[in-house]
C-alpha cells in the first residue's frame, strides 16, 4: 500500500472525524426512509401474497431501492472524495470534473448537500480554496454500476427469505429493503478501499458501541480490512470476500475508510480497540470452531457494562453460570 504524502493536520483530522458522523447519520436517515417506504408498499399488496402481489411488491421496492440506494452511493463517494482530501491532500475522480483538480470548498459543498446541508463549521478548518489533485480510478466506475445492477438480484433473494405468514413479515421486508440501501453505501466504501493504494483498509464500526455478538465478532477479529496488513492491524483471511456485504437486518454498523493511522486515535474506535483485546483474550486456547459460542455468552454478558469493567462482568457471568463455565473449561482443555 501507498504511503500517504504527508500526516494530517489535527484540523484534517477533526474535520474527517465530523464527516465520519455527518456520514453516518445520512446513510442511517436513508435506510430508514426505505424502511418506512417498503411498509407502505406491504400495506398495499395482496395479504396472500401470492405471485401476483409479490410481483407488485417487487416493483415498488424496486423504485425506493433505486432511488435511495443511488443517494447512498453518491453520498458515500461524497464522504471518500472529502475524507482522503482531508487526510492526503488528493481525492479520487469518479463523476468527472472539468479539470484535473478541485479545490477542498467543493467537496464540501458536495458532501453538504448529499449529508443533509451542514458544513463543518470550526474557524480553524482548512481553507476552502485549497487545491486537490485528482486521481482517476477507472475500476470504482465499474464497481459503482455493478452495485446498482445488483439490486434486482438482491430483491428476489429477498423476496424467498420473507414469510409472508409470520406475523413479523411486514417488518422483516421493510427490513431488507433498508439493509440493501444501506449496503449500497457501506459496500461502497469497500468498493473503493480495495481499489484505491492509497487507502490503507476499512474499519468496521458500530453506531451504539454494542453491537451484537455477530457483529462484535466482526469488528474484533479485524478492525480495518483491506490485504495483509491494515493501518498497523492484522487482518481478516476472509477480507477479499466482500466482508461489507455481512451485514444483517437491522444492523446499525457501518465502515469507515482509513487513510491513516491518526485516524484511528478517535475515541470513536474505543469499541474497536475493546472488542479486539477482549476477542484475542477470551477466547485464548479455544478452537476456531468454538468461538462464536464462546464470544456470543462473553458479548451478551458484558453487553451493558463499561468496557473498563468487561472482565468483571465476564468473571461474574462464568461464577453465576456453572454449566458454562464448566463447558468452557472442557473446551480449553
Amino acid at each position: 500500500m501507498a504511503t500517504p504524502p504527508h500526516r494530517p493536520s489535527r484540523e484534517a483530522l477533526a474535520e474527517a472525524d465530523w464527516a465520519t458522523e455527518a456520514f453516518r447519520a445520512a446513510l442511517m436517515t436513508l435506510g430508514a426512509r426505505a424502511f418506512l417506504g417498503a411498509t407502505h408498499v406491504w400495506r398495499g399488496v395482496d395479504g396472500t401474497f401470492g405471485s401476483a402481489a409479490q410481483r407488485l411488491w417487487a416493483r415498488q421496492v424496486a423504485v425506493i431501492i433505486g432511488n435511495a440506494g443511488t443517494i447512498a452511493l453518491r453520498l458515500a463517494i461524497a464522504y471518500i472524495q472529502l475524507l482522503r482530501a482531508l487526510l492526503t491532500g488528493r481525492t479520487i475522480m469518479v463523476e468527472r470534473w472539468p479539470d484535473r483538480s478541485v479545490t477542498l470548498g467543493q467537496l464540501r459543498d458536495r458532501f453538504a448537500s448529499l449529508s443533509g446541508g451542514r458544513r463543518y463549521a470550526a474557524p480553524d478548518r482548512e481553507p476552502d480554496g485549497t487545491s486537490i489533485s485528482l486521481d482517476r480510478i477507472e475500476e470504482i466506475d465499474q464497481a459503482m454500476r455493478d452495485r446498482r445492477e445488483a439490486h434486482w438480484r438482491q430483491i428476489r433473494a429477498a423476496l424467498d427469505r420473507i414469510d409472508a405468514e409470520s406475523e413479523a413479515a411486514e417488518r422483516a421486508s421493510a427490513a431488507e429493503v433498508e439493509r440493501i440501501v444501506l449496503n449500497d453505501g457501506r459496500g461502497a466504501i469497500e468498493d473503493v478501499v480495495k481499489r484505491d493504494d492509497l487507502a490503507q483498509g476499512w474499519v468496521r464500526l458500530s453506531r451504539s458501541g454494542t453491537p451484537c455478538s455477530f457483529c462484535a465478532m466482526l469488528i474484533s477479529r479485524a478492525d480495518a480490512y483491506n490485504s495483509e496488513q491494515a493501518a498497523g492491524f492484522v487482518v481478516s483471511p476472509k477480507a477479499n470476500r466482500n466482508v461489507g456485504e455481512l451485514y444483517h437486518n437491522n444492523c446499525d454498523c457501518y465502515a469507515v475508510p482509513v487513510y491513516h493511522r491518526a485516524q484511528l486515535d478517535s475515541a470513536r474506535f474505543d469499541h474497536v480497540r475493546h472488542y479486539q483485546a477482549m476477542w484475542s483474550e477470551v477466547l485464548d486456547g479455544l478452537r476456531y470452531t468454538d468461538k462464536p459460542l464462546v464470544w456470543r455468552w462473553f458479548v451478551d454478558a458484558t453487553r451493558d457494562a463499561d468496557p473498563s469493567d468487561a472482565r468483571a462482568a465476564w468473571r461474574k457471568f462464568l461464577a453465576n453460570n456453572p454449566k458454562k463455565r464448566e463447558k468452557l473449561n472442557k473446551l480449553r482443555a
